[in-house]
């Protein structure tokens, strides 16, 4: 899982009505943004399944010190709304 300075990444799609909440907040906020970055350019690259893209980012989140129901939020989210390939 690599990201390098000046891929293209759009943060958290996390729809606007929620930002306010805390612990989740922007697209580059929060303990979860630097998952969504490599979720972001796993999404783009789709060099490996996007089971474990999604998968990825839900570890990703636990490794930042997301808590764990919300790190499974967020997973559950991008497990049924993310993309697919």
């Amino acid at each position: 899982w690599q990201v390098f300075p000046g891929d293209k990444v759009d943060g958290s799609s996390i729809p606007q009505p929620f930002w306010g909440i805390q612990g989740i907040g922007g697209p580059f906020e929060g303990k979860h943004r630097y998952a969504s970055v490599f979720h972001d350019k796993a999404c783009i690259v789709r060099e490996r399944p996007w089971q474990q893209v999604h998968e990825m980012f839900h570890n990703c989140c636990l490794c930042a010190g997301v808590s764990e129901i919300q790190a499974e939020l967020f997973y559950k989210a991008v497990y049924i709304g993310g993309p697919r390939w």
